[in-house]
């Protein structure tokens, strides 16, 4: 992911610092350019399937639950990736990564451990970042196609 976002137009991952040692929560974020909405990926567990996820996340001032933009966020989101979850806190919207529709087909087991699999070799890892940069490119354009989230992202604060 870092090599793919040193091309013009990219969006670069930012990584939790301690994402090799943590014992918690660890992922990896794109800043939207929407206050402090990010798109971000996250596991709770690196050894246990069924425990990495995505989807849209605050930890500023968004994360007071704005009863315009949050369910706005979840309307949008929901259009195109039906089988996410919504309102958990600092999370409008989010989706385990074994329930993406990018993993269909696969076996239960297999899919559930994935993107760990497919990392593993450098193919599979070029094609989860392709994923993760090309999601991020769609759910920026989506959430500023929004006349709700632009005005809240980008209006003057209430």
């Amino acid at each position: 992911m870092q090599m793919m976002a040193g091309a013009p137009g990219a969006f670069a991952a930012h990584w939790d610092e301690d994402w090799q040692t943590s014992e918690e929560w660890i992922g990896f974020e794109f800043d939207l350019g929407l206050r402090d909405l990010r798109l971000r990926y996250e596991t709770s567990d690196l050894t246990e399937a069924g425990t990495f996820y995505w989807g849209i996340y605050t930890n500023g001032e968004l994360t007071k639950r704005d009863t315009l933009m949050w369910p706005e966020i979840q309307r949008l989101m929901k259009l195109h990736y039906p089988n996410g979850q919504e309102d958990w806190i600092h999370w409008p919207w989010w989706q385990y990564l074994e329930h993406d529709l990018d993993y269909d087909g696969q076996e239960q087991e297999s899919q559930q451990m994935q993107p760990w699999i497919s990392i593993a070799d450098p193919s599979g890892a070029h094609a989860f970042a392709s994923t993760a940069m090309r999601r991020a490119a769609e759910v920026k354009e989506r959430l500023y196609a929004s006349a709700i989230v632009s005005m809240r992202c980008h209006g003057a604060a209430e």
